[in-house]
């Protein structure tokens, strides 16, 4: 298959980009899980969406055992986590579940605030359940109307209001991807930096090295076709044999060794730090953009030779 230049570096850079954005969201989802910021942000959206922002309400709820059946145990790394000053406070308490299904909601809702409201059989009971609460119960409007509307059907009600809290929890959702959004480019920089994964030097690397490109490319269009296992991609990108990395390179201190990126221990007038930076940012930026958008790149640039 014959490529230009210009497109085999474009397909190599993306390669390298997605494979960074695999490392990136595994090392994510490490820390997602151990500190359970999901289950912290499912309680917020119930606490600030549904239960109007009152705390002895949402704890209320949370006590349910419907509410306590879904919560997981603990890994052991969340465990250690809690005994770390620096971090403990970031880890979130284990009772509380990472999702609660709509139904299981709405049941554990009727049971903790609505008596008898499970066991309705027709709306005008389900209505009159609510009606009893206190005025004063944020709960109250919002339920009623939501009985009110539509088919007077009991389990159409029932609908309405798990429709209710799917919208409420499509706002959580929203609310977890930009915060995992924020965590994704801490940890692709981070990422880019440990393994120096610069795409100036490795847009340089490629552009100058034709062997180098036409081996990095048969790999990226071999990985479009039959993609290989994520927890593999740190070892897919190091074979690749790119200008990444650092190296033990000797230097005028007392040491007579430093640790240099590769790219400068194999070319030394390359070294620049501005370019670097550059280089790093771009590529934590990119590897925060998500696997399957440069997989999606990968597929339409291999499939254009």
């Amino acid at each position: 298959m014959s490529w230009s230049p210009v497109l085999e570096v474009a397909i190599g850079i993306v390669f390298v980009f997605l494979l960074v954005s695999l490392i990136c969201s595994q090392i994510g989802n490490v820390i997602s899980g151990i500190l359970r910021w999901r289950s912290k942000e499912l309680e917020d959206g119930i606490r600030n969406f549904i239960l109007n922002g009152d705390q002895a309400l949402t704890t209320k709820l949370y006590n349910h055992p419907l509410i306590q059946t879904l919560a997981p145990k603990d890994a052991f790394a969340t465990r250690l986590a809690r005994r770390v000053p620096v971090v403990k406070d970031w880890v979130h308490p284990g009772e509380h579940p990472p999702w609660i299904p709509s139904r299981t909601f709405v049941l554990a809702l009727f049971d903790t605030f609505v008596p008898g409201a499970n066991g309705a059989t027709k709306v005008d009971d389900l209505r009159a359940a609510i009606g009893g609460l206190p005025d004063t119960f944020p709960l109250k409007t919002p339920l009623l109307a939501l009985v009110t509307s539509g088919d007077e059907k009991i389990d159409a009600a029932r609908h309405n209001i798990e429709t209710w809290f799917d919208a409420a929890m499509a706002q959580v959702t929203a609310i977890y991807a930009r915060n995992m959004w924020r965590l994704a480019v801490i940890v692709g920089i981070t990422v880019s930096v440990l393994l120096n994964v610069d795409t100036v030097a490795v847009a340089t690397g490629l552009w100058r090295d034709s062997a180098l490109r036409s081996t990095v490319v048969a790999t990226a269009t071999q990985y479009a076709q039959t993609p290989g296992e994520s927890a593999q991609a740190a070892a897919e990108l190091e074979k690749l044999k790119l200008p990444i990395g650092w190296a033990v390179a000797p230097a005028n201190t007392g040491l007579g060794w430093s640790i240099v990126p590769n790219d400068w221990a194999q070319s030394p007038e390359n070294a620049n730090y501005l370019f670097k930076a550059i280089g790093w940012l771009v590529t934590g930026l990119a590897g925060a953009q998500g696997a399957p958008f440069w997989f999606d790149v990968l597929k339409k640039l291999t499939q254009r030779g």
